[in-house]
């Protein structure tokens, strides 16, 4: 089972999120004891992966996502009823009135947990060799964009682009569309500052809270919960 803590997050906007960080072993297999929670469906969907990091990221967030959720519906992990939703994000029945999400990227991963709505997270390790002005060009909003071009020097811009692209994916993964749906059609600025085009969001905008999560040095990360409905993704989607 991966190490887990719980982040602190201060800001008020977030108040009733729970965000638990976890770190992976990433140089050994994933332990039996530690898969012990998955159902066979899961393990056997973990077996297919090729690369160990994947599996022992996969099992590990999955063991340990299922861990919390059991604590807190009074279940085993094993029981926690979990099902694909229609945008295909893992979820619980409503009636349960709670909502969480995952990610992971290098050794670290994120869980978050909340009753407030709908929540996406997302964690990004930072990665000087990717072609980031390219993807901004594809998925950032024009003032998204002016603000990256602003940062200097390189190495802040570098920063920039993935505390960007971790509050954007964030608003999709809470969103439940993902890039798939139309990232270009609203930005996320400086303190978490949400600017949407006319009609971009299928749920009204200011129900939507981001804010940027302490993460790990080397990474960047951020959340999102869309509060009081369920959330109806981007306007435009089927």
């Amino acid at each position: 089972m991966p190490c887990v803590s719980v982040l602190e997050l201060e800001q008020e906007v977030l108040a009733g999120v729970t965000v638990f960080v976890l770190r992976y072993a990433l140089d050994t297999e994933p332990d039996e004891s530690d898969l012990l929670p998955l159902t066979s469906s899961e393990r056997e969907r973990l077996a297919r992966f090729r690369r160990r990091e994947d599996r022992v990221r996969h099992g590990g967030a999955r063991s340990m996502l299922r861990t919390l959720l059991g604590q807190r519906l009074g279940l085993a992990p094993g029981e926690v009823p979990l099902r694909t939703g229609p945008t295909g994000k893992p979820e619980l029945d409503p009636r349960y009135g709670i909502h969480f999400n995952v990610s992971h990227s290098g050794a670290y991963g994120l869980v978050a947990i909340t009753g407030l709505g709908e929540v996406g997270v997302d964690i990004e390790a930072i990665r000087s060799e990717l072609d980031y002005r390219g993807i901004a060009e594809r998925v950032f909003h024009p003032l998204e964009i002016a603000e990256l071009e602003a940062a200097t020097p390189e190495p802040e811009r570098l920063r920039r682009f993935f505390d960007g692209w971790a509050h954007k994916e964030a608003v999709l993964k809470a969103l439940g569309v993902g890039f798939s749906g139309a990232p270009r059609s609203f930005a996320v600025l400086g303190a978490g500052r949400l600017v949407c085009d006319a009609g971009a969001f299928a749920v009204a905008p200011e129900r939507v809270r981001v804010a940027k999560v302490p993460a790990p040095e080397g990474y960047a990360a951020a959340l999102a919960v869309i509060v009081g409905a369920r959330s109806g993704g981007v306007a435009g989607e089927p």
